[in-house]
This record gives C-alpha cells, sequence and structure tokens, in this order.
C-alpha cells in the first residue's frame, strides 16, 4: 500500500489555486531575494504581519465578525506591500532615458548648422513632429507625444521616473499616482490619462510605486499593423499616373511612412509623408525641415501666401501649422476617424483616399514648394 502511494506523481498546483497560507510560505522562501525592497526587514515581522491577516480572512470567509483593529491592520497590510511592491525583470530591460527637452530645436533634422542645406530626411533622423497642443488637450498630452517620437529601432520599451514624467509634462502628477498602482492602469475608458498612451500604441507593462519609477511598453500588434499598412499601401502609391513613388524609409513599426516623389515637371526630389496622428486621425504632409528654424519658417510663409490658390487646386482646405515653437513647419491634409486599429476593410478604405488624396496633394503643393524653395536658397547663397 505505501509502495502504490510512493510512486504517485506529484501534483502541482497552479499558482492561482494556492491557498493564503501556501502563498506566505511561497513569499518566505523568497524572502532574501526581495528583502531589499522591504528595507532588509526581517521575516519575523512581516510573517507575524501576514498571519494575522490570514486568520482575519479565514473569519471573513466563515462570516464571522472582524474587529475594527482587524479591518485597520488589513488595509496597513495592503498598503504596505503595494508601497514596497519590488520590480519586476522583464524578459528585455527597457530603456533608461534622459529627458532634455528643448522645445525650440525638437524636430526631425540633428544638425546644428546655420547653413541652409536640406537635412537628409529619409531612414535616419526624420521624424515628422507631432501637432502643437491645443488649450482643450489633455495636461497628459505631452506624454503621449513624446511616447509616440520614440522611434528608435529596436527600441520597445523605456523606462521613466515619475519625476521625468512630471517633467515631459511640464506639471505634477496627482497624489494617487504616487500613492495607487491603479493610477497607471491601461484603461481606455476610465482613465484620461492612460487614453493618451494608448491611443499611441503605448502601454504600462511596469510600475513600482515606492521607486516611483514605471516602464512603458509598445503595443506589439499595433507595430505589425503599421508595418502591414504601409507595405500595401506602397505599391497603390506607385500606381499614381505620372510620379515616380519612391519608399525614403524602410517600414519598421512606426506611425508614419515617408516616399520621396518626383515627375517631368517637378524633378527636384518632394517628401511626402503618410501619418497616423492622435485622435483618431490620419494625414498626408510636406513636412518642412532645413535643419535652420529661421529657414523652414520662411518656406512655409512662402507657401502660405498661396494658400487661395494652392487650396482651390487641391479642391479642399488643409492644415497650415506653422509649429512656432518648433524648428519645422507642416502642410497636411487630415481624414478624420481613421486609427490603424480599424477593421480590414476600413484600413482599405483609408488606403484607397490616401492613394488620391497624396496625388491631389502632390499635384497642388510640390512644384511650388520647389520654387519656393529654389528662390529662398538662392537668397541665403
Amino acid at each position: 500500500m505505501f509502495m502504490q502511494y510512493l510512486h504517485q506523481p506529484i501534483e502541482v498546483k497552479a499558482f492561482e489555486d494556492l491557498t493564503l497560507f501556501e502563498y506566505i510560505q511561497l513569499f518566505k522562501k523568497l524572502w532574501p531575494k526581495y528583502q531589499e525592497a522591504f528595507n532588509h526587514l526581517e521575516w519575523q515581522l512581516i510573517g507575524e504581519l501576514l498571519e494575522e491577516v490570514r486568520k482575519t480572512r479565514n473569519a471573513i470567509a466563515h462570516f464571522r465578525e472582524v474587529t475594527t483593529n482587524q479591518r485597520t491592520q488589513l488595509k496597513f497590510c495592503a498598503s504596505f506591500l503595494e508601497r514596497h511592491r519590488p520590480s519586476l525583470k522583464e524578459a528585455n530591460e527597457p530603456t533608461e532615458v534622459v529627458i532634455a527637452i528643448d522645445e525650440n530645436d525638437l524636430g526631425p533634422c540633428t544638425s546644428t548648422s546655420t547653413e541652409d542645406q536640406l537635412c537628409e530626411m529619409p531612414e535616419k533622423g526624420f521624424t515628422p513632429t507631432e501637432e502643437e497642443l491645443g488649450p482643450n488637450e489633455s495636461r497628459y498630452a505631452p506624454l503621449a507625444l513624446w511616447l509616440q517620437e520614440q522611434v528608435e529601432e529596436g527600441l520597445g520599451k523605456v523606462a521613466l521616473t515619475f519625476e521625468q514624467v512630471e517633467t515631459i509634462i511640464d506639471d505634477k502628477l496627482p497624489p494617487s499616482a504616487r500613492q495607487h498602482r491603479n493610477w497607471w492602469a491601461n484603461d481606455s475608458v476610465g482613465h484620461t490619462q492612460s487614453q493618451q498612451w494608448l491611443d499611441v500604441g503605448w502601454r504600462v507593462s511596469n510600475v513600482n510605486i515606492s521607486e516611483e519609477r514605471v516602464v512603458f511598453s509598445r503595443i506589439d500588434d499595433r507595430q505589425e499593423a503599421y508595418i502591414h499598412f504601409f507595405n500595401t499601401l506602397l505599391p497603390k502609391l506607385k500606381e499614381i499616373q505620372g510620379v515616380t513613388v519612391e519608399p525614403a524609409m524602410n517600414s519598421q513599426g512606426r506611425h508614419w511612412f515617408t516616399v520621396v516623389l518626383t515627375s517631368q515637371d517637378v524633378k527636384e526630389p518632394t517628401w511626402l509623408t503618410c501619418c497616423f496622428a492622435r485622435r483618431s486621425r490620419f494625414r498626408i504632409e510636406l513636412y518642412i525641415e532645413t535643419g535652420n528654424r529661421d529657414t523652414n519658417k520662411q518656406l512655409f510663409d512662402q507657401m502660405y501666401s498661396q494658400k487661395t490658390l494652392i487650396e482651390a487646386e487641391l479642391g479642399e482646405p488643409l492644415q497650415w501649422e506653422r509649429l512656432d515653437t518648433k524648428r519645422g513647419a507642416r502642410i497636411a491634409l487630415y481624414r478624420e476617424k481613421a486609427s490603424i486599429t480599424q477593421s480590414p476593410e476600413q484600413l482599405s478604405a483609408l488606403q484607397d483616399w490616401a492613394v488620391k488624396a497624396m496625388e491631389r496633394f502632390y499635384y497642388a503643393v510640390a512644384k511650388r514648394f520647389q520654387d519656393v524653395k529654389s528662390e529662398v536658397m538662392s537668397l541665403t547663397e
């Protein structure tokens, strides 16, 4: 009889099936690993606290009366464990970042030269800066913009201190952000703050209240969706009559994709970008960036002086974004209610719109822009 039970396989419980007593014993075994996060407290003190919590739990489970002291102890224990929650080690360590924001020099090019020569836009260094924030934007919108601009290849996670988050949003976080992990929950309905980072394809993957540190991770399927969308859009763009369309970059999961267009009438290459913008919008844009702020604004102003003629040829109004707090400037055509999370049928319809819009946009804008650029550049030589 004894031998019969001796050779029976041991059943291993799933983590969620453990009793509270078993959780406590597991915690005890792991205590040397996590003791540092609890300021090197001795296990005896933690064990006594958890044992009292276990007794209170059993009383509640059997519908027995619970004293005021027991309720207070439960709240204290929950708060204590929350404050000292140790950091989770992730498979891929997040990138630690240094926040250095100079809004007058934000833009795609890294050149600081005062010479008015066009920087190399494709592939390296070209990031179409997001639109300026309006007065009614969420206080956390700058964080969404910052995350959206993290486009380095292979950058899937970034770690920020709460202080760095405050630097980005130029405001203080509410006390609840430092007290409750739930404030950082990826809630697309009830939390205005998380709606911002989810909208741009990022989520909170880890937060440590005691260390005041949060890790943001890209939403993986979002990157794959961007790659598929732009890879299937490119062949359609190449079918535009009378225009040669070539990619200026590889599609690597970014929310934007740039192409270079030339034609018989406009032999100088024109960079145009397709971009999924915040608040469920999609745009075709000419992003003006020479590496020199004054030149960018001069080019924009010259184009804006032809606004009536350009929009008449295009057949609809454009968004003229001078971006006074940025280095570059933008002329864009937007489509509302367009998101990468839409159905395949809706995304296919968006691609059809993008092809027609880019064709009209190019013919209305490209030659005028190249003429203006030549004029401005000749004056600075």
